[in-house]
């Protein structure tokens, strides 16, 4: 359309200033198509995709997020800005809108129409394109950098109370002497622990320790072959069932029975002991992809995660009348106080006691040497409620910051979780107790 636009002489000098003369506005308005917009209505989605720019007449609007709760960005377009679509929504997993807010008239250039104009022209427009765009981003950096500083500040802000929440209960006279009312882990299980400690629990090791207890022997084959697992054939040899389950197996189940001997045979407590027991096994697959060495530390850690929850199901059973305060109690600390006091070592109480800050900050944050326990926990956790396809599952912000801290597989954690963890699991699945494997064959049904 080269002469039709002004596109050199006076008025091309004029628009090189910062202004389009009337001249080159009617032309490119008899070349584009004009959308009026009503206040909310939307300009993206519904414009015509062969769209190259925006030119806003008269009127503002503003950019809006399509993703949960609509956000609302800062940038504006007034009058006389020009943007490109593309360049807003691109390939965004978010997507986006542009809606008006108030009254507004906006001019629609297709693409083809812009490959026809002058030269001068052209750039000219895209200069005014990229310079909207290059605002936004500024804003946008902004943005991002008040976001980040807030939830700095809201993280070290829950941890704060939850440290003032906590004061206090390591010297309460009302806590102390309940917790030590309580039953303590038979020997071997503490035993068992302090061994996976330092990392050298061995096969032979934990047979001879069962060895050493014939009382223990009779119990763990009466649990092997009892419906927990499921099995079959019938296991009578101890070295046989450590050869057959695997060195974890045999360990998660002597921890677990100390559990289950000092604790409630109550509905409650079952469910939670099930879950502990699902999120260990998850833990300790995990580690295989993270750190396979501290694979059964980890899965302790997970099995015992829960075990202030437990002692609160049984306060509240044993003190009915106190239920209500029992129940404000922090879970986490009185679970580490309590395997504190039954001399479990610092590493698995400590990062027990702290491992709520997943939930409130990513790892990069935390000021805690366990952080890698924590992260760990933390992907147990949340690969749980994935397998379980829970439909009310919870947003949990920080679950890639811990899959990159942990260096898993996969573009996302439940890529990892799909495609790697669920794989590993299935292959084991003769080793595992009934209720883990029924939810794994569960979730590939659903899947």
């Amino acid at each position: 359309m080269s002469g039709k636009t002004d596109g050199g002489g006076e008025g091309a000098a004029q628009w090189r200033s910062g202004r389009l003369p009337e001249r080159t506005l009617i032309a490119l308005y008899n070349m584009g198509r004009v959308l009026k917009l009503s206040p909310g209505e939307n300009l993206i989605p519904g414009y015509e995709k062969d769209t190259g720019v925006f030119f806003v007449m008269r009127g503002l609007l503003r950019i809006y997020g399509k993703a949960e709760g609509h956000f609302a960005e800062k940038t504006l377009f007034d009058n006389f800005d020009w943007f490109a679509p593309r360049v807003i929504d691109g390939d965004s997993p978010l997507g986006y809108r542009i809606a008006a807010e108030e009254p507004s008239q906006v001019l629609a250039l297709p693409e083809k129409t812009l490959a026809t104009l002058d030269p001068p022209l052209l750039v000219y427009i895209l200069r005014k394109v990229n310079e909207s765009h290059v605002s936004r981003m500024r804003r946008i950096e902004k943005e991002i950098a008040h976001a980040a500083s807030v939830s700095s500040f809201l993280s070290n802000h829950i941890v704060r109370l939850r440290t003032r929440r906590c004061e206090g209960y390591e010297s309460s006279e009302l806590i102390l002497p309940l917790l030590r009312n309580l039953p303590r882990l038979p020997a071997y299980s503490t035993r068992l622990v302090q061994l996976l400690e330092h990392d050298n629990a061995t096969q032979r090791e934990v047979t001879r320790l069962v060895k050493e207890d014939p009382s223990l022997v009779s119990e763990l084959l009466k649990m092997v072959n009892s419906p927990y697992y499921g099995f079959q054939k019938k296991i009578s040899d101890i070295n046989y069932a450590v050869l057959y389950l695997g060195f974890n197996q045999i360990y998660q189940l002597l921890l677990s029975t100390g559990l289950r001997k000092i604790m409630p045979d109550t509905e409650d407590f079952q469910g939670l002991h099930h879950h502990s027991v699902v999120v260990s096994h998850l833990a300790h697959e995990i580690c295989q992809f993270h750190d396979r060495p501290r694979a059964s530390i980890l899965g302790t850690i997970a099995l015992l995660h829960d075990v202030g929850k437990s002692v609160i199901l049984l306060l509240r059973k044993q003190n009915p009348k106190w239920a209500f305060f029992i129940e404000m109690l922090d879970s986490a600390r009185i679970g580490a106080l309590l395997l504190k006091e039954w001399g479990i070592p610092p590493m698995i109480h400590e990062s027990i006691d702290h491992q709520d800050l997943a939930e409130a900050m990513p790892p990069s944050l935390m000021t805690t040497p366990h952080r890698g326990s924590i992260a760990v926990l933390h992907a147990a956790h949340v690969a749980c409620e994935m397998i379980q396809g829970r439909p009310d599952m919870p947003e949990h912000p920080f679950i890639e910051d811990t899959r990159e801290l942990l260096q898993l597989p996969g573009d996302s954690f439940r890529d990892f979780v799909e495609g790697h963890l669920l794989r590993e699991l299935t292959g084991k699945l003769h080793t595992l107790p009934q209720h883990v494997r029924d939810l794994i064959a569960r979730s590939k049904r659903d899947a």
